[in-house]
C-alpha cells in the first residue's frame, strides 16, 4: 500500500510540473533536439574530414534546396556534395577543419536552425605547416523525422576573418 501511495504522489507531482511548467518541459526538449542536431552538423564535418560523401548525403532531405558559397545560385541536393573533392585534390595537404558554433534554436520540436562558422584548415605533410585560408558561416535548417533529423535548407557564405 506503501509503495501505490507514493507512486500515486509521485504521478501526481510530475502531472502538475507538466501543467505548472510546462516552458521548463518544452525548455529542455529544445535544448535535447537543439543538442541532437549539433551532434549532426558534427557529423557532417566528420563526414568531409572523411571525405565520405555517401555518409554526407543521408544528412540532407531528398527535396532540399539551398544557397551554398560555392554556387552562384540555389541548387539542389544532386549538386551540394559538389565543393568536397576540391578539398583533397592537393595530395601534399591533409584537410581538417576549426568548427565555431555561433547559434542554435528550436521553432518547436521538429525545427532547428544552426549557425556556425567553420574554418578550413590544411596540413602541409612535409613540414607539418598548417594554414586556414578561409573561414565560411553557414546556416542549416533541420527538421526531424521520426527519430532522424534531415537538413532541410541553408546558405553559406565566406568570411573575411575568424569571428570571435
Amino acid at each position: 500500500m506503501f509503495k501505490r501511495k507514493n507512486l500515486l504522489i509521485g504521478f501526481t507531482f510530475s502531472v502538475l510540473i507538466l501543467f505548472l511548467f510546462p516552458d521548463t518541459v518544452k525548455a529542455q526538449d529544445n535544448a535535447n533536439s537543439e543538442d541532437q542536431v549539433w551532434k549532426m552538423e558534427e557529423s557532417y564535418w566528420n563526414y568531409v574530414k572523411a571525405n565520405d560523401i555517401e555518409n554526407y548525403l543521408t544528412l540532407w532531405h531528398k527535396n532540399w534546396v539551398g544557397w551554398p558559397g560555392f554556387s552562384t545560385k540555389p541548387i539542389d541536393k544532386s549538386n551540394i556534395s559538389d565543393w568536397i573533392p576540391p578539398l583533397f585534390a592537393d595530395k601534399s595537404k591533409i584537410f581538417d577543419y576549426e568548427l565555431k558554433k555561433m547559434a542554435v534554436v528550436s521553432f518547436g520540436d521538429n525545427i532547428v536552425a544552426k549557425h556556425c562558422a567553420v574554418g578550413l584548415l590544411f596540413t602541409d605533410k612535409e613540414t607539418g605547416k598548417k594554414t586556414l585560408p578561409k573561414w565560411s558561416k553557414i546556416t542549416h535548417t533541420w527538421k526531424r523525422y521520426g527519430d532522424k533529423w534531415l537538413i532541410i535548407t541553408g546558405m553559406s557564405a565566406d568570411l573575411d576573418k575568424s569571428p570571435d
